[in-house]
């Protein structure tokens, strides 16, 4: 699948491309050649994104609350967790290890 036509495989990248390039180009000719075909698929937004926002939202959520929404997922509470050990957010120095201390 080309540009020009949809139904011809994908070619190499440009000669020359950047190497993050390579990747950006194979996924755009994925993206039109789905366009074209009729068959673009999107992801649905998570049903944990959802509940992360839902209970964020809620005024009336305890700080606990929203604290074991974001434990449910270990790859957000860690990112979590690294970002408020950051100096920018803990000038303090003090370790936080736990999403429920404040």
């Amino acid at each position: 699948m080309s540009l020009n036509n949809p139904s011809k495989p994908p070619s190499d990248p440009p000669r020359g491309a950047a190497p993050g390039a390579t990747t950006a180009v194979l996924l755009v000719r994925k993206l039109v050649a789905e366009i074209a075909a009729g068959e673009v698929r999107l992801p649905s937004f998570p049903d944990f994104a959802t509940r992360v926002q839902k209970v964020l939202e809620d005024s009336r959520a305890a700080p606990a609350q929203i604290a074991q929404v974001i434990a449910a997922d270990a790859a957000l509470a860690a990112r979590i967790l690294r970002l408020a050990n950051s100096a920018f957010m803990n000038p303090s120095g003090r370790q936080i290890k736990d999403l429920k201390r404040r």
